[in-house]
């Protein structure tokens, strides 16, 4: 029944098909449809020539080499045979995108359907292996270069500016933080308003000498009255 359906459409729509069929979990239905895709395969040079469609097709043939049917795996080869021999370019650039293991494998296995795909495969990635590590290279000489001109080095490549870390002092001892606060206290205050001298502070300061002077003489004196000293008039009287 799959070969005669196969047979009534052209290949580049059988083709798409047969990729999809190939995920059914019965043996015989995918050995079937991996063993009509080997035969459609010259015929769909045209699909197979495009990038995704190559892919898609590697990606599907290549879990049944795991198989345990080997009609499985016989199929599988069959059609990634097929597939390289209708467009051997693009099949093994898709391929070289493959992980490395799964590129060992395939050209492993289908070295017997296709003797040349290990030195294709290898001039193939050559050409990438030998890129990388020039542009690499130039990278140094493109510093000295611009070392050499007076050009500033790139942004990622500058030295980081160099930060101060100012050291935070220690706290004073207990007797001199009580010392400093002692001092604000008795400060006055930066703001306040010089004080307005009265008529009552001029005749204070006036008086003070005399006062202190009177303060000092009545301290002086004896406390009981018989010890004081008699004034002339007061000796006349007592006489």
């Amino acid at each position: 029944a799959l070969q005669a359906i196969a047979d009534a459409y052209p290949a580049e729509v059988v083709l798409p098909v047969l990729l999809r069929v190939v995920d059914v979990p019965t043996a015989k239905v995918r050995v079937a449809a991996l063993e009509e895709l080997a035969m459609r395969a010259a015929d769909a040079a045209h699909f197979l020539a495009s990038a995704p469609h190559m892919r898609s097709a590697i990606g599907k043939a290549h879990p049944q080499l795991q198989d345990k049917n080997a009609d499985v795996r016989r199929a599988a080869l069959e059609a990634l045979a097929a597939a390289h021999h209708a467009a051997p370019a693009v099949f093994l650039q898709q391929l070289a995108l493959f992980p490395l293991q799964i590129q060992n494998q395939l050209k492993t296995l289908l070295a017997p359907r296709v003797p040349h795909i290990a030195s294709q495969l290898s001039a193939l990635q050559r050409p990438r292996a030998r890129t990388a590590p020039s542009s690499a290279a130039h990278a140094p000489a493109a510093a000295l270069a611009a070392h050499a001109a007076g050009s500033a080095p790139p942004q990622d490549q500058a030295e980081p500016p160099v930060t101060h870390i100012q050291r935070q002092q220690p706290p004073p001892p207990p007797h001199r933080r009580q010392q400093q606060l002692h001092t604000r206290i008795s400060e006055p205050p930066i703001d306040a308003p010089p004080r307005q001298h009265t008529p009552a502070d001029a005749w204070a300061t006036e008086r003070a000498p005399s006062t202190i002077e009177g303060e000092r003489h009545r301290q002086a004196e004896p406390s009981h009255p018989a010890l004081r000293p008699l004034l002339p008039a007061q000796q006349l009287a007592s006489g």
